[in-house]
This record gives structure tokens, C-alpha cells and sequence, in this order.
């Protein structure tokens, strides 16, 4: 019998959010209208909130979140502390934009919440063997790249150290987004290594 071990895997996860409500273009344009925003330096057309905090004002949702955040811990990730969202972001995106190759720095996992159906994310990762003949089929043991399709209320978290993009965006609308990074609470390390995150 041949076992298969996905060996040193990294989690993307994909979660749908029934929010109870389908929120049109006008009021999501309405309700972003308040923050303030500047271009983003690593994307064209894209355009990200000062404010590094929006989820406080989005208590529902930063709610539902908290929780998934906390059942994929304890399902998934496994981490013996309660996990604490950093810094949260608003995304704008118009039609033609996207983001060059990055991930996050100062952040264990990251997530985004699409208000709408959005232009597709892409994960690469650099391959390291020397010899590469593309495969009959794409999986998750073959790839080095992997595109995702957000869908209105999608829900996505993965390791910061992933490498994405958004892809060019061809959707006529804005699209609206709340990309945002996750830390473990208290102290993280050992020994001469040791940082402390959020109040303990």
C-alpha cells in the first residue's frame, strides 16, 4: 500500500461568510467613501486605506472572522495561544488593476474578505530542483503557481511568507477588499528571542 505525505504543506484556506446581505456597488461605494486612501507603491491602479485598523469599524464581520480565525486554529495551525489580528486594510481596485509579486512581513498568517467577485489571486513559490518539465496536471504537489477566484463574501487566509499577486483586474466595477495579518497574543520565542505581542 503506498502512503503519500504532504510534506512541510502550507494551508490556503477558502471560507464563504453569509453576511445576510448582498451589498450593491453603490452602497459599498457609499460606505468606503470615508477612509482615506493612497495609491499602493507595489501595484498599479490599486489603492489602499491609511487607516490600518478598518475591521474595528466592521464589527460584524471582524466577529465572524475572529471565530473562523480561532476554529482554523484549533483544526489547522494548532498554535497553544490566542491568535490576534494586527492590522486590517482597506483595497480598492479598479478596472486594469493589480500587484506585483509580494507577501507580508511581521505577520504568521494573512487573510482578505471580498465584498464582491474579484480578480484572481495567484500563490507562487520558487521551485528549487533543477530539472522541470511542465506536468499533464496541475496539484498541490506539482505546482508552483496556484490561482484562486474570490467569489462576493469569500473568505481567504494563508501563511505571510506566501508569495501572491493580484492578477489584472478585467471586471468594470471597483472592487472593494479588507486584506488583513494575524499574530499569536503574548510572548512569542524563546530565550533571548522573545517579543511580546498585544497585552498579556
Amino acid at each position: 500500500m503506498m502512503k503519500i505525505t504532504p510534506l512541510f504543506c502550507k494551508p490556503l484556506i477558502e471560507v464563504n461568510i453569509d453576511m445576510g446581505i448582498d451589498i450593491g456597488t453603490k452602497n459599498i461605494e457609499k460606505t468606503f467613501s470615508k477612509f482615506k486612501l493612497e495609491k499602493h507603491n507595489n501595484s498599479n491602479l490599486m489603492y489602499l486605506s491609511l487607516d490600518m485598523n478598518v475591521l474595528k469599524k466592521f464589527t460584524k464581520l471582524k466577529k465572524i472572522i475572529d471565530k473562523v480565525i480561532k476554529d482554523i486554529n484549533s483544526n489547522v495551525w494548532k498554535i497553544d495561544k490566542e491568535l490576534m489580528i494586527t492590522t486590517s486594510w482597506l483595497t480598492k481596485t479598479e478596472k486594469g488593476g493589480e500587484s506585483l509579486v509580494h507577501n507580508h512581513l511581521n505577520s504568521m498568517f494573512s487573510g482578505v474578505f471580498y465584498f464582491q467577485d474579484s480578480s484572481p489571486i495567484e500563490f507562487s513559490h520558487i521551485r528549487t530542483n533543477t530539472i522541470y518539465d511542465p506536468p499533464l496536471e496541475n496539484n498541490v504537489y506539482n505546482s508552483s503557481k496556484w490561482v484562486l477566484n474570490p467569489k462576493q463574501n469569500d473568505l481567504i487566509l494563508f501563511p505571510s511568507e506566501l508569495n501572491h499577486q493580484i492578477k489584472k483586474s478585467k471586471i468594470e466595477e471597483t472592487r472593494y477588499s479588507i486584506a488583513f495579518n494575524v499574530l499569536p497574543k503574548g510572548l512569542l520565542g524563546y530565550k533571548d528571542s522573545i517579543i511580546k505581542i498585544g497585552e498579556i
